[in-house]
């Protein structure tokens, strides 16, 4: 047991599936998780608890109980657990009942299991992330351990292919070196699997001069819609 002055954590029960069967139901709750929607019945829902409490080498699913009355009120996980490379990914914290999303128990719950994660399981580098409009997620990431790295952005689908514009940079010295720094690329697809990348059809580069705010390096975009016309937002130098 994991125990904070809010909240605790532990591993998955058998009777835990009541719970988790009506928050993988809850078709909100879900929406703001970056795992799809998925319908879910009670004998899928015990068997998913159950392999989870069972196996627990690679994944790790922790119940978040409330100390006040020892109920569970969320579950958070640890997934691709790799030993050796000492890296994993952080699942994410879910609230499942309604009286605790202050946040309180939220930010608690990720904070003894990152503590547990580093100094428990030794690793050196944990994964994660949230969907942009998760202000609770965003929140909690950015106020404690996480540094953002990327923001993954879902491809679109225009006359028969998929469109996207993405960023890569160099191995090595990339935050000082001009010629290794974040660049902006395109790439099409007609199925997602096979990509085509086009580094010249990209549209945009680095400011000729280096003193401008984006002479060094171009992230991050984003693509949106306004008024039918298509604009990009990006990041320029640190």
């Amino acid at each position: 047991m994991l125990k904070g002055k809010v909240v605790y954590l532990r591993l998955f029960e058998p009777n835990d599936f009541e719970k988790t069967y009506q928050w993988h139901n809850d078709y909100d709750l879900m929406n703001s998780t970056c795992g799809n929607y998925r319908f879910v019945s009670k004998e899928i829902e015990q068997k998913w608890v159950q392999s989870k409490s069972e196996n627990n080498q690679k994944d790790i699913y922790l119940a978040i109980c409330a100390i006040e009355n020892d109920e569970m009120i969320g579950w958070y996980s640890i997934n691709n657990i790799d030993y050796i490379n000492r890296k994993c990914d952080c699942g994410g914290v879910l609230i499942g009942d309604k009286r605790y999303r202050d946040g309180e128990a939220y930010i608690e719950a990720g904070t003894i299991a990152f503590r547990y994660i580093i100094y428990e399981l030794n690793m050196n580098r944990v994964g994660g992330a949230c969907l942009l409009e998760n202000i609770m997620s965003r929140a909690e990431m950015e106020s404690s351990f996480w540094i953002l790295e990327g923001i993954e952005r879902q491809a679109i689908y225009k006359n028969g292919k998929y469109h996207m514009f993405f960023c890569y940079r160099g191995h090595t010295d990339f935050r000082r070196n001009k010629n290794s720094s974040y660049r902006i690329s395109y790439a099409c697809s007609e199925d997602l699997f096979n990509w085509k990348r086009f580094d010249d059809k990209a549209g945009i580069d680095v400011s000729n001069n280096e003193k401008d705010w984006d002479g060094q390096m171009v992230a991050y975009p984003h693509i949106f819609e306004v008024n039918n016309n298509i604009y990009m937002l990006y990041l320029g130098n640190q």
